[in-house]
């Protein structure tokens, strides 16, 4: 059947300015749908940064709005809307000396928009933005249609999941942008880049875990939940956004030798959002000493060289710990997405925080299995057949 030509009108790309997009948002012709995804508003910094973009001439991406029943409402571009708007409004001044130095902007460095001069306020409102409208979409169908919209042919049928994922994938990728913003989430501070979407992959797979409060989540079932798209709930949001600021401002993360693959990126993950649930947010002092110590060695034994001892609470100090690394590592290479590699990288990593003295008492749950487990690992018993063991005898993976 052919397309009518309304029904083409209704996707057909338009230019805007800002002007005529501010006058929309202030006559109400068109809203900011607000509290989507449950991502709290940009920093200040990341408004500036997008104002900086725009008095520049740089781009600053599609905006893409959704008309119901008369009404339009940006559905992709909304912050950086508001961002301008408030802008304008005068809630925040200039930054004149973002990166590269640009002399017009930094003489009027601290300026709020009233006080720009007259050229840089026209170059403002005339800035043309490409408006993109699309019509009566259910909210689950949003993201996969803007997805679509960008036509990327050349992923696999996973980066296409997550790419079509919903208001979920929106959640993750949200949380990614802020972090990698606040505290650095990129290639070379964790060892690797979001190429084939690995960031979105973990942090997706963090977000459904706390949801759902067991490791299995991140294996089994985890397509039909990211293709039903709908979001986690804000208190799942904040902490997995809590997790990833603490993962990220460790002084651990300035040691060369402390770099991830996607695998234990995921594992360092999980483990501190189930250690602040379990013990609070003070234990993740100690995933602090254990993640310094604990890189680099694994990595000196991927290498050949001999991991040097940590240091830890007497009961913890016969433990062979080349043989624990050597084990986190084979289970951090080989089916290491799969439920058993990630229960394994998991135990060995609590096992490590209660030797670092983590553990608030003796009776706190997990420490006394643990406990138990590194008396057993002493004594010599093969290390895999053990953690197998030990996973199917405690339950591992269900979270409090």
């Amino acid at each position: 059947m052919a397309t009518s030509h309304t029904q083409r009108e209704a996707v057909r790309p338009r230019v805007r300015t800002v002007a005529q997009l501010l006058l929309q948002l202030h006559t109400g012709e068109l809203r900011l749908e607000q509290g989507r995804t449950g991502s709290p508003d940009w920093t200040l910094a990341r408004r500036r940064l997008l104002v900086d973009s725009v008095l520049r001439g740089w781009p600053i991406g599609t905006v893409y709005t959704l008309t119901e029943a008369g009404r339009s409402s940006v559905i992709d571009g909304g912050r950086r809307l508001a961002a301008l708007r408030d802008f304008v409004q005068g809630q925040f001044a200039l930054d004149g000396f973002v990166s590269p130095a640009d002399p017009m902007l930094r003489e009027n460095d601290g300026r709020f928009f009233s006080r720009l001069p007259a050229g840089l306020q026209q170059a403002l409102h005339d800035y043309q933005v490409t408006v993109v409208e699309l019509r009566d979409l259910p909210p689950e169908s949003v993201r996969p249609a803007l997805f679509r919209l960008a036509d990327n042919d050349r992923l696999t049928s996973e980066q296409r999941l997550l790419k079509e994922s919903g208001i979920l994938g929106e959640q993750a990728h949200e949380l990614i942008a802020d972090a990698a913003l606040q505290w650095g989430m990129d290639g070379p501070r964790l060892g690797f880049s979001n190429t084939a979407l690995v960031y979105d992959d973990v942090v997706t797979r963090a977000l459904v875990a706390a949801e759902q409060n067991h490791l299995a989540a991140v294996d089994e079932g985890l397509d039909s939940r990211v293709r039903a798209g709908h979001p986690v709930a804000s208190g799942v949001r904040e902490e997995v956004a809590a997790a990833l600021r603490d993962l990220l401002t460790m002084p651990a993360m300035d040691n060369e030798g402390v770099r991830f693959s996607q695998a234990t990126l995921l594992s360092w993950l999980l483990l501190i959002i189930h250690v602040r649930r379990r013990f609070g947010e003070s234990a993740v002092h100690y995933l602090g000493a254990v993640m310094e110590w604990f890189e680099p060695q694994r990595h000196r034994l991927k290498a050949g060289l001999d991991p040097t001892p940590p240091q830890v609470r007497p009961a913890f100090r016969q433990l062979p710990y080349p043989d624990l690394l050597s084990a986190f590592n084979e289970a951090a290479a080989l089916d290491a997405r799969r439920l058993e590699s990630i229960m394994i990288r998991d135990i060995i990593l609590w096992l490590l925080l209660v030797a670092h003295g983590g553990s608030p008492a003796r009776e706190s749950t997990p420490t006394p299995d643990l406990l138990e487990l590194a008396h057993q690992i002493s004594e010599g018993t093969d290390m895999r057949s053990l953690l197998n063991r030990f996973v199917t005898k405690t339950g591992w993976g269900r979270w409090a």
